[in-house]
């Protein structure tokens, strides 16, 4: 399946932990549900590694290296794997874990080897700083995206004249992992008379997202809502999420008490709301707001495991031939999500708000007081 639609952000925005867009001043803020924006590619945030916390990463090369030959051009493929030696006898220390699997030894995070179809949606947001392509310091742009055998053309809904372009597109497909991993998302400069160019292009491992400890499948969100721009888009409710992690570090029982809003895991306490207002305007007792609290603070939980945040990234955007030389930047984020699996969210509008004209009409009904300094040309004298 592949397909193409657009939608809008309407979203409160925060630069690093900051609100961007919004005076601090404004009692209505602390209502506005706020995404993180990260000025540079997620994977390469604090904490996050590239996302290679579950494998390592060998470049497979042709033939033998002759002479100061560069490595690039005999690079035909990728490996991914991991690597550990260990004492045969963890085998009996793993068996007295509960919940895991003795064969597993050191690997027990490590995802199965079978093939999975997973629902892909990328929300390109914007480019800035595009590098210009025409003799008048503009661009046409245009998006072109390639996962696999899938390509996505978008040239009908270039944008003209601008090094800055909104393109508030959506773009999904159904890849087969570990197949269909790699996703290249260019920019392209319309030429009415010669071959289009590439402006630039970035490249996202998606394989290596979706099975990171740190769930960068899909942005943990800071509020839980049932409806609204806001709702929840993961397919499991905070609770679930909660408990699966829970168990997958053998961190014992989730105490919630309903009656303070405090919840205690692993000898760490938070606090949040205890009640949701349901789609009927009635408010009920809920647990979500407070799993999702421990969700947010999951690093403080376990050191180094910080979850992705519901979030922009902005990409740098290269041509193969210049490497290291940037020719602009890309806004976006990715949502994935197994396929098949129920309850799925309907995605996120991003489509860009279209101008409407206003007539603006002013009356004066009156005036008083007003000193006229303005006299006839003949007689010299004020006018009424």
């Amino acid at each position: 399946m592949k397909k193409l639609k657009e939608g809008i952000v309407n979203r409160g925005f925060e630069k690093d932990e900051e609100m961007e867009g919004c005076d601090s001043d404004d009692e209505d803020n602390s209502q506005i549900a706020k995404l993180s924006v990260y000025r540079s590619e997620l994977e390469k945030q604090d904490g996050f590694d590239n996302f290679l916390d579950w494998v390592s990463e060998f470049e497979l090369l042709r033939g033998k290296k002759m002479g100061d030959e560069d490595d690039d051009g005999r690079v035909v493929g990728q490996f991914k794997g991991s690597l550990c030696i260990y004492k045969e006898t963890l085998k009996t220390q793993v068996e007295s874990m509960p919940k895991k699997n003795p064969k597993m030894g050191f690997f027990q995070h490590i995802p199965k080897n079978d093939a999975i179809e997973v629902l892909i949606r990328l929300y390109i947001v914007k480019a800035t700083d595009l590098h210009p392509a025409d003799i008048s310091g503009k661009a046409d742009p245009y998006l072109k995206v390639i996962l696999g055998k899938h390509t996505i053309n978008d040239k009908e809904n270039r944008i003209t004249q601008t090094l800055n372009p909104t393109f508030g597109k959506l773009v999904t497909f159904e890849a087969k992992f570990p197949v269909e991993t790699v996703v290249t998302i260019q920019v392209f400069d319309y030429d009415q008379f010669n071959f289009d160019d590439m402006i630039g292009e970035t490249k996202i491992d998606l394989e290596n997202r979706y099975y990171s400890r740190h769930m960068a499948d899909c942005g943990m969100a800071k509020n839980y809502e049932l409806e609204g721009y806001n709702k929840w888009r993961e397919p499991q409710k905070p609770t679930a999420i909660l408990q699966k992690l829970c168990d997958q570090y053998s961190l014992g029982q989730i105490d919630y008490n309903q009656l303070n809003g405090e919840v205690s895991v692993d000898g760490h306490t938070y606090t949040a709301e205890t009640e949701i207002l349901n789609e009927g305007g009635e408010y009920v007792k809920t647990k979500e707001h407070m799993a999702l609290e421990v969700l947010n603070h999951w690093h403080e939980i376990q050191p180094g495991n910080a979850l992705v945040p519901e979030h922009i990234e902005t990409r740098s955007l290269y041509l193969p031939d210049k490497p290291g030389i940037e020719q602009g930047k890309l806004e976006m984020w990715v949502d994935m999500f197994l396929l098949g699996i129920p309850h799925l969210s309907a995605p996120t509008d991003i489509t860009p708000r279209v101008p409407k004209s206003y007539e603006l009409r002013v009356i004066v009904w009156n005036a008083e007081d007003v000193v006229l300094n303005d006299s006839a040309a003949i007689t010299g004298e004020k006018n009424e």
